[in-house]
């Protein structure tokens, strides 16, 4: 995973103590972070994967396993339009 090429990766992690509250949350910043991007000329891309690899993860960030689950990543960057990813539609 290279985020897809952004120059900022962030992994975003919630405390396992947290109830459902947090998660929203973190949702909620998740989308202010992404607003503000655009507001900047920035892009955003929500990376779900980052949940999902196990513990290499969490070994390579140093991310204490006990306390902290990964949620999610979020790729920070200017968005290149050129891209071919930029015109992909997804079925739905």
């Amino acid at each position: 995973f290279r985020f897809w090429g952004a120059p900022v990766g962030i992994i975003v992690t919630v405390d396992r103590g947290g109830d459902k509250n947090a998660w929203g949350h973190v949702g909620m910043m998740l989308q202010s972070l992404s607003l503000l991007a655009v507001q900047y000329g920035l892009g955003t891309a929500m990376l779900e994967a980052w949940g999902n690899l196990g513990t290499c993860v969490y070994e390579a960030l140093d991310i204490p396993m006990d306390r902290e689950v990964i949620w999610c990543g979020m790729a920070l960057g200017y968005p290149d339009s050129s891209s071919k990813l930029s015109d992909m539609a997804t079925e739905r």
